[in-house]
C-alpha cells in the first residue's frame, strides 16, 4: 500500500463517521468487551495535546456515559497484535516487539499529525487525524520488519485517536447534545508525538489501560 492508498482509505472512514444519519435515526449501540486485550505499539502525544483531548472527553462522557481517554491513555495506534478476550501479556512478547521498535527507531523522525476534527459513529468518538508521510513509512517500516520476522503485525486504518467509547445508548435530546458537542468544539490541531509506547492494553466497561513496557523517547 502507497502513502496515497493509505490516505484514501482513511478518507473513507472518517466519511463514514461523518455521515452521522444512523447515529440521528437510531440513537448510540455501545459495544464494549467484559474484557478485551492485546499488544500495543503507539506514538504518545505531548501534554497540550492530551489535555485538551482529556477535557474534550470528560466533558463527552457528562453528556452520555462513556470510557473517557487522557493522558494517561490516549494514544495513536502504530500497531496492535494478538487481541483478544481475557487476555493476558507475555513478557517475551513484549521484549520481542520493543527490540523491533528499537531497531527502527532511527526512521521515527518529524513525524507530525494534524487532528483537524472531532468525529463520531455510533460506539466511538475520535480525533480525526491527517498524518504526513514520516508517520507512514515509520508505521510501514516497522510492520514489515515484524513481518520478516514472522509476527503479523497490522497498518492502522487512520492516524486517529479515540477520545470516547461509549457505554450507554442515550435519550434523542443527549444524542443531539453529544453530536452538536463533537461538531462544534475546536479541534485538537497539530501534534508532534513525543514518544513511542510498547505495552499492552487491557479494555472493559471501567476504562481504557494501557501499560508501558517499554518508552521510546521521539
Amino acid at each position: 500500500m502507497a502513502f496515497e492508498e493509505f490516505i484514501e482509505k482513511q478518507r473513507s472512514i472518517y466519511d463514514k463517521f461523518r455521515n452521522t444519519s444512523a447515529i440521528e435515526q437510531e440513537g448510540l449501540v455501545p459495544r464494549i468487551p467484559n474484557q478485551q486485550g492485546g499488544y500495543l505499539i503507539a506514538f504518545r502525544h505531548p501534554e497540550e495535546i492530551t489535555d485538551a483531548l482529556g477535557e474534550f472527553s470528560y466533558h463527552a462522557s457528562r453528556i452520555i456515559p462513556a470510557v473517557n481517554y487522557d493522558g494517561s491513555n490516549a494514544h495513536t495506534t502504530i500497531s496492535d497484535f494478538q487481541v483478544q478476550d481475557n487476555f493476558s501479556p507475555d513478557t517475551q512478547t513484549l521484549e520481542n516487539l520493543t527490540r523491533l521498535v528499537h531497531a527502527n527507531k532511527p526512521f521515527s523522525n518529524d513525524v507530525a499529525i494534524d487532528y483537524s476534527a472531532w468525529l463520531l459513529n455510533q460506539n466511538t468518538g475520535i480525533a480525526a487525524g491527517e498524518p504526513n508521510l514520516n508517520f507512514y513509512n515509520l508505521v510501514t517500516k516497522i510492520v514489515e520488519s515484524a513481518q520478516q520476522q514472522e509476527t503479523q503485525l497490522r497498518l492502522p486504518w487512520s492516524a486517529h485517536i479515540t477520545t470516547n467509547r461509549f457505554l450507554k445508548n442515550g435519550s434523542s435530546e443527549e444524542v443531539k447534545e453529544l453530536l452538536d458537542f463533537y461538531r462544534n468544539s475546536k479541534p485538537l490541531g497539530n501534534s508532534t508525538p513525543k514518544c513511542i509506547d510498547v505495552g499492552y492494553f487491557i479494555f472493559t466497561p471501567e476504562g481504557f489501560e494501557f501499560k508501558v513496557h517499554e518508552r521510546f523517547d521521539l
